[in-house]
């Protein structure tokens, strides 16, 4: 699953997941550089399991399930990545569970996780605590910095949610610490604005084949 705004985008599967060592080139790139290699969200020290994918212009919405817990990850990219993640519990009592957030940075080259160039021995990204998170610096010595941002903060949580309660955690993973970070929400209506004007100042064509509709559509968001 691909997500791209302007120079930055981002890879993972179906889940939300990413892999550094995945042979699809997962992460959070800007230009040929992967700011984020590591990705993921542990319930009870698991990875929820994919039920349904939703593309939508610009966005994604996955929605995932770990026994009676139901997973809404709404995410988009737009200097950096954006993720809004609605735990509820669907169940008939009382559910009880460990969230865990596990991220990490490689500042990889892309011809080297395409293997065109040798792949060097990355050393792990160094971790700092600040104000608004956790920052991964690069280690080879340059300035390169990814900044993730939880709110609420940290990246673990103990969940005692009732039948049909939710619990709701943001995360924006920036590759530019010195940007300031708009609302989830916020964020999405813009990226949503962004294409549905670029929508409505293209050409529009329908046929009698909804499948090559649907194509039109989606090879237009593309473009964008």
């Amino acid at each position: 699953m691909t997500l791209k705004e302007d120079r930055q985008f981002a890879v993972s599967g179906r889940d939300g997941a990413m892999l550094a060592d995945g042979p699809d080139g997962h992460g959070l790139w800007l230009g040929d550089t992967r700011f984020l290699s590591e990705f993921h969200l542990l319930i009870d020290g698991h990875e929820p399991e994919p039920v349904d994918v939703q593309v939508e212009a610009g966005w994604v919405v996955l929605e995932l399930a770990a026994g009676a817990l139901r997973v809404r990850r709404e995410r988009y990219v737009d200097m950096g990545l954006h993720e809004r993640i609605t735990i509820t519990n669907s169940g008939p009592s009382k559910a009880v569970a460990d969230v865990e957030l596990v991220y990490g940075a490689d500042f990889a080259a892309m011809l080297a996780i395409r293997r065109i160039v040798p792949l060097p021995l990355l050393a792990p990204a160094a971790r700092a605590e600040t104000i608004r998170g956790i920052e991964l610096r690069d280690s080879s010595g340059s300035s390169r910095v990814t900044e993730v941002i939880l709110r609420p903060p940290g990246n673990h949580h103990r969940l005692e949610l009732g039948p049909g309660e939710t619990f709701e955690l943001a995360v924006d993973v920036l590759t530019d610490a010195r940007l300031e970070v708009p609302s989830f929400e916020v964020g999405l209506n813009r990226i949503r604005h962004v294409y549905s004007q670029w929508s409505a100042e293209c050409a529009t064509y329908e046929t009698d084949n909804p499948a090559l509709n649907e194509l039109l559509r989606q090879s237009r968001d593309d473009m964008r």
